[in-house]
């Protein structure tokens, strides 16, 4: 038994001399980076001034030792140079080829839907036309630019299908109800938040339709509607052709003629 002890307290003493020598060593290493990050920042003060960047790894890659790189050449101010977005009218042909291509690929996922599903083609073909404009999730608005209209980004495609050439969008004359309902609904919206008022009126007419349409209201004189003259013909009659003070007060929404 006191054999075992002896030779545990010599196995002890072994460990902690060990360990006094790996203390040692890592005190040592901790000086010499200290040493050397003393050395580095002498280095620094002495080759860069007070101005100088030091920058990671990555661009620019051609940096000279005060933080200089090289003028920019013309393509890089040609592509640093701000967008210009000119937007171009669509001619009819265009407008054709676009629904075309909507028209195209709409039908083409409803005929796999229907082999998918061991459905007869016939199913898909007895559709009506209008039936393969109507949806716009997930059109490859890429492919049918490249396709279709090739002088027109996807972008352009997109904001002149969904806000011109849509079948549902209402393109029909607007009637004096409807514009008074739509300035009546932007009052209360503060003349703003257009596609809510859109979706308000109820009468699928887009966001720019309706703002259109509230800015010439509103932009000064404007002709007279059918209703209008019928609502003058009868005040002119009631009234008179002389009291126009009074018809314009009945009208309430002319000036004194």
């Amino acid at each position: 038994m006191e054999k075992d002890i002896i030779e545990v307290l010599k196995y002890n003493r072994e460990l902690q001399a060990n360990l006094q020598k790996k203390i040692a060593a890592v005190e040592a290493a901790i000086a010499r980076n200290i040493n050397l990050q003393n050395k580095l920042k002498h280095l620094k003060n002495n080759q860069f001034s007070s101005e100088t960047k030091i920058k990671d790894f990555g661009p620019p890659f051609f940096v000279d030792i005060y933080g200089n790189t090289p003028p920019k050449n013309d393509d890089i101010q040609l592509r640093e140079r701000p967008k210009k977005f000119k937007p171009i009218k669509w001619i009819q042909q265009e407008k054709d080829a676009l629904a075309q291509g909507v028209y195209d690929q709409n039908f083409r996922r409803e005929c796999l839907k229907a082999m998918q599903s061991n459905q007869f083609l016939d199913t898909v073909l007895e559709k009506d036309s209008q039936y393969f404009l109507i949806n716009v999730e997930g059109l490859d608005w890429c492919e049918l630019s490249k396709q279709y209209v090739q002088n027109k980004t996807p972008e352009e495609c997109i904001i002149q299908w969904t806000t011109h050439e849509h079948p549902s969008i209402n393109k029909s004359e607007w009637t004096a109800a409807e514009t008074r309902k739509l300035r009546q609904i932007a009052s209360r919206y503060n003349n703003r938040n257009w596609q809510r008022i859109a979706t308000e009126l109820n009468t699928n007419r887009t966001a720019a339709d309706c703002f259109k349409q509230w800015n010439k209201q509103t932009s000064g004189p404007r002709k007279w509607t059918k209703e209008e003259d019928e609502i003058l013909a009868r005040a002119v009659d009631l009234y008179g052709e002389k009291n126009w003070q009074q018809i314009a007060d009945g009208k309430q929404k002319r000036m004194k003629l």
